[in-house]
């Protein structure tokens, strides 16, 4: 495994697999979200639909669990990339100390929040999971990784 036998990773590597956990973690708090509110996501889907000039066969209850669905792969997706892309300016600040990137964590929360949540609620539920973020990078990083312990980079000399 790169980085040693204890599983720790480049930054880069380290963010993806902090960013998965914390996609999980936000795509359980959409899917209860939009649990909670499937009647206006079910008019939501109806009124799409209408506007597209689709007619749905059959009940609605399908198009709003892959509605669902698709809401939660994509935050996991989302929260991937953002966790790699964490990592990533992480290792190009010169791995600084973590505070940095609770610092960058808290941004990416609160931004995630604000444009995401309806409720205050969820909201803070979005937050707290991007917070976890820090810990599981700190678990996962290895600050004595070099280029040749992980993927090859064609940039790199």
């Amino acid at each position: 495994m790169p980085g040693g036998d204890d599983g720790r990773q480049d930054p880069a590597r380290a963010g993806t697999r902090a960013g998965r956990v914390i996609g999980l973690l936000t795509a359980g708090v959409v899917v209860v979200s939009l649990l909670d509110s499937r009647g206006r996501l079910a008019w939501q889907v109806e009124t799409a639909a209408g506007l597209a000039g689709l007619g749905l066969p059959g009940p609605l209850w399908p198009y709003v669990g892959l509605s669902i669905a698709g809401a939660a792969f994509g935050r996991y997706a989302l929260c991937y990339v953002v966790g790699s892309l964490l990592g990533v300016v992480y290792d190009q600040l010169g791995r600084p100390s973590l505070a940095v990137v609770a610092v960058l964590a808290l941004l990416v929360g609160v931004t995630d929040a604000v444009l995401t949540a309806r409720r205050v609620v969820t909201g803070l539920a979005v937050l707290l999971a991007w917070l976890c973020f820090v810990p599981l990078f700190a678990r996962a990083v290895d600050d004595e990784a070099t280029y040749h312990d992980g993927p090859v980079r064609f940039n790199r000399s």
